[in-house]
């Protein structure tokens, strides 16, 4: 109960950075690299709690793609950290979607998930108006 309340706080307070974001005229990349920080170290959280579960292996993987856009848009590598956030994305949902095989996964994998979604969108509007 303590940490699905956490866990909601924390998405909130995600939520409400990244719609900052979008109102800001200037995309912060400190930001951004920051949120890709934090999920990849939730991914290895969340790897680590049960690292012989089915699919802990994908969000492994996902942990280290997440680690690979921070590191790209610290960068400036836009285009090249989207990719890393949609890899990362498409693996996730791939594991939120199968719920009966990843069934330790599937429903914890869904904040991130969202996460990633939103930062996805962040970026491909930056990339599109010229923000950086």
């Amino acid at each position: 109960m303590k940490n699905s309340k956490i866990s909601k706080i924390i998405l909130l307070t995600t939520v409400l950075m990244i719609s900052g974001i979008c109102s800001a005229k200037d995309i912060d990349k400190d930001v951004i690299r920051t949120q890709c920080k934090r999920i990849h170290q939730e991914l290895k959280k969340l790897y680590d709690s049960n690292p012989s579960a089915p699919c802990a292996d994908s969000v492994l993987y996902s942990n280290y793609v997440m680690r690979g856009a921070e590191a790209l848009v610290k960068s400036e590598r836009y285009s090249a950290s989207i990719k890393n956030l949609r890899t990362a994305y498409g693996n996730l949902n791939d594991t939120y979607l199968l719920s009966g095989r990843c069934e330790y996964f599937a429903p914890r994998v869904k904040a991130p998930l969202d996460d990633i979604a939103l930062l996805i969108n962040e970026l491909e509007k930056a990339t599109e108006n010229n923000v950086f």
